[in-house]
């Protein structure tokens, strides 16, 4: 996110001098930061989330209510604290929900969780320190002291920094009959033949809803490679200091790299999974090392391939997938659409 400050004698006010932070954004990234800045600043500090959705903690990823639209991380991956593996987990035992730290929950499950991380400063001592305002924040100024943020209404809020956590840009939905990736209503004919552009999870998850409403019809997913996201599986992530990554070095370089630790970890019994996620902690660093043409050569040659091995599917979700190409009633077809 970017974060702004007070300018003091041409220079950004500390952080440690921060005594109100406006967080624009209340989805996923919007909760945590703000549950991080309350919980780990000062204890002066006040947090205002201004988000344009009723819900915190949700966003576009855990909006979705469907219980088939699942989380393509295991529980022991999704906690909020680093330093606190379980928490997610032991969330999910006081709700009553029965789970094990390898088992992938749904999304709205965890947007219900996010948003409860906000509850120490709702009620209680606390509560004063956090306001979440509901409505868009159109813009932000820096005047010579501190943030002004307006919202859509007109009304202003002063803090000494702001925080984007906007989240994913949402497309504006398309002219029927095209349908917009987040509308998951299915066609009022169960025998119709859908057509889904695109192979990734959103294609998962669309393709989980059609059947779970009984969807009869041909369901036929369209994308220039198609590739279809792995399956998770039990992996043991490779070891890897900020010394071990070729930072700096060109995509193939990098690419000849990663396809020798994968080599490593199947000559040790293991699979290229441990060596996708023995990387993941370093993916940031490996990008910014890059210049933009290095950058965009990913984009072009890899990025694909990558996608597919680091986000992956949930293995209920795969196994629905297979069934349903192996029936017929599921087509992956290699193409590019045009409208």
């Amino acid at each position: 996110p970017a974060v702004h400050g007070d300018v003091m004698d041409g220079q950004l006010m500390p952080r440690d001098r921060w005594h109100h932070v406006i967080v624009v954004g209340g989805g996923a990234s919007g909760v945590l930061m703000a549950t991080h800045l309350l919980a780990e600043a000062h204890p002066e500090l006040r947090v205002t989330i201004m988000e344009r959705g009723p819900m915190l903690g949700c966003g576009i990823a855990y909006g979705t209510t469907h219980p088939d639209h699942l989380l393509n991380t295991r529980v022991a991956q999704m906690s909020a604290f680093p330093d606190r593996p379980a928490h997610f987990a032991d969330w999910l035992a006081r709700i009553g929900r029965a789970s094990t730290d390898q088992c992938f929950v749904d999304r709205a499950t965890y947007g219900a969780y996010l948003g409860d991380l906000l509850d120490p400063w709702r009620t209680g001592p606390d509560k004063g320190r956090l306001r979440c305002v509901q409505g868009a924040c159109t813009s932000l100024r820096e005047p010579a002291a501190g943030i002004i943020a307006r919202l859509e209404d007109g009304t202003t809020v002063l803090a000494d920094a702001a925080i984007l956590a906007t989240g994913h840009a949402v497309p504006a939905d398309p002219e029927p009959p095209l349908r917009g990736g987040w509308d998951f209503t299915p066609p009022e004919d169960p025998d119709a033949t859908v057509a889904i552009i695109g192979t990734g999870l959103s294609m998962v998850d669309h393709v989980v809803s059609l059947l779970g409403a009984g969807h009869r019809g041909e369901i036929i997913c369209i994308s220039r490679r198609g590739l279809l996201p792995q399956v998770h599986a039990p992996t043991r992530p490779l070891k890897l200091g900020r010394g071990d990554i070729p930072l700096g070095a060109p995509v193939s370089a990098v690419l000849r790299w990663l396809r020798k630790k994968v080599s490593d970890a199947q000559a040790d019994g293991g699979t290229w999974r441990d060596a996708v996620d023995g990387i993941r902690p370093h993916v940031a660093a490996i990008w910014r090392s890059w210049g933009l043409e290095d950058r965009a050569r990913f984009l072009r040659h890899a990025a694909a391939a990558w996608e597919v091995h680091r986000h992956r599917m949930p293995p209920v979700s795969a196994a629905r997938i297979e069934a349903a190409r192996d029936s017929g009633q599921l087509v992956i077809i290699r193409g590019r659409f045009e409208k």
